[in-house]
């Protein structure tokens, strides 16, 4: 027996032992993800505007007819996620929409596994099995992504597709072939066939790694950049076919328009916004704040990553580590510059910072791989305890207003009650009452009930202003009330 036989089989077992280490460390952060997002997905967080509507369309939709929104064709949004969301919608036969939210939320907590499970899994091909700890545990317990993959909204879905094209894309920098630009061009098209905001950013993040390469890598990224293009190309082709070409047009120039800030409609850059972002910043940092500081972090590394990119340029192909870094570096760079683009001119929402966190997070800890242990330990062990902390503070208190007033309501308010509401979420959410949402009907003797939300009122949400509450706090009667941690719903009698 010759010694290069001896060797082979203990290089194989070195190998499979290798593969199950990384099967497993994927496995165990993804069930961290999942535990995090999963224990109480229905009372965490209150139901939110958005989600109605999303259940709406995705309990409307049909391959035939495509996403429908009160019976009318939507194309305002690229259809991927509605279509994913189609066939759950039917199969929980929930009875009414409030029941159909909380049962739709967990596959987008499923979305959000798979973005930290994809995050390890190419930090660990790539030879980074710290910075894959690292990203693994910041993304599972962050409270901000967190927030957002535990409601029933796009942005899990986006970030998924995005996570799964800068995966690829790796592959693709380190010279692997065909199979790999076509698994980068589906990915990039299935981000931007589930959100543009996200597939602006997955195709400027191309872009970017193939100027920052060159020869036959610069090529096929470039093929896989049109093939995302083309890709959704497609999805619009089948969304003129379901609205009809005039109406695919209109929403998609309302959409564009919105989405370049030049029709502020909506968000916290609206002319008639009366929150400000800070006003919502500010509120969060007992909640969120520990995502605050991972993003400026993140950020700052990004810009750290761009620099050790652009030392490690060089013809052909690169290794496992400078093709990361590369892809990390243009991702990163990508998802802040149009994070901010929408604070300065774009239409600012909330959830738009989720873009930008992923690659923070992955930049973050991949400069910290490269830092010494007594430097690296301790910041992960304070960002964790923040996140940790986070997670007992909103987990060990309900915020499902909705949900408990609903309830309550169904006991105490006679069906077919007249209830005037002051808020936007609300006429989606109740059934078996005739809804009002004008405030001067009070007046008339036409209502029965209230249901109010001083926050959103306050914060301009709606459809009621400060003197309406004032005057309805005069003459009703508060019959029941709903605190929750960051909403509050009251009930008035306004009955003779």
């Amino acid at each position: 027996m010759t010694t290069s036989e001896l060797v082979r089989p203990r290089g194989e077992v070195v190998g499979r032992s290798r593969d199950r280490r990384a099967v497993l460390a994927v496995v165990a952060l993804a069930a961290l993800a999942g535990a995090a997002r999963l224990i109480g997905i229905a009372t965490t967080h209150d139901l939110f505007l958005d989600e109605a509507t999303y259940a709406e369309i995705a309990a409307s939709t049909g391959l035939v007819h495509g996403p429908l929104l009160h019976g009318l064709p939507f194309v305002l949004h690229p259809p991927l996620a509605f279509l994913l969301l189609m066939l759950p919608a039917d199969l929980v036969a929930a009875p009414d929409r409030a029941a159909l939210i909380v049962a739709l939320r967990p596959f987008v907590a499923l979305a959000g596994v798979g973005v930290v499970a994809v995050v390890v899994a190419v930090l660990r091909s790539s030879g980074l099995r710290r910075a894959a700890v690292v990203a693994g545990l910041l993304l599972a317990l962050d409270p901000f992504a967190i927030r957002f993959d535990t409601r029933l909204m796009l942005e899990a879905f986006a970030q998924l597709a995005v996570v799964a094209m800068v995966a690829a894309a790796v592959q693709v920098a380190r010279g692997r072939g065909r199979r790999w630009v076509a698994a980068t061009a589906v990915a990039g098209g299935l981000c931007l066939g589930t959100k543009e905001t996200f597939g602006m950013v997955a195709v400027a993040t191309l872009l970017l790694v193939a100027i920052a390469t060159s020869g036959v890598v610069r090529r096929r990224l470039l093929v896989a950049t049109a093939g995302s293009v083309g890709g959704y190309v497609l999805v619009n082709g089948a969304m003129a076919a379901w609205a009809g070409p005039e109406l695919w047009w209109a929403m998609r120039l309302t959409g564009l328009q919105r989405l370049l800030g030049v029709d502020q409609a909506t968000g916290f850059n609206a002319p008639d916004a009366e929150v400000s972002l800070w006003d919502r910043v500010l509120p969060n940092v007992a909640e969120v704040g520990i995502t605050y500081v991972v993003l400026v972090a993140g950020g700052l590394c990004a810009l750290t990553l761009c620099i050790l990119a652009l030392r490690a340029r060089r013809p052909g192909p690169l290794d496992a580590r400078q093709a990361l870094q590369v892809v990390v570096a243009a991702w990163a760079t990508a998802s802040w510059a149009y994070v901010t683009y929408a604070v300065v001119l774009g239409s600012l929402e909330e959830q738009m910072f989720y873009i930008a966190l992923a690659p923070s997070v992955v930049a973050l800890a991949v400069v910290l791989d490269r830092a010494r242990l007594a430097v690296a330990v301790p910041v992960v062990a304070v960002v964790l305890l923040g996140q940790v902390a986070s997670w007992v503070v909103v987990h060990t208190q309900r915020d499902d207003v909705y949900l408990q007033m609903f309830a309550w309501a169904q006991d105490h308010v006679p069906e077919g009650s007249t209830i005037l509401v002051t808020e936007d979420s609300a006429q989606f959410l109740l059934h078996g009452y005739r809804l009002s949402s004008d405030p001067t009907t009070v007046a008339l003797g036409d209502t029965d009930y209230v249901l109010l939300s001083p926050v959103l009122v306050a914060q301009g949400y709606g459809v009621a202003d400060q003197g309406f509450v004032d005057d309805l706090r005069d003459h009703g009667t508060l019959v029941h009330t709903v605190v929750g941690r960051e909403n509050t719903l009251e009930l008035w009698d306004v009955q003779p």
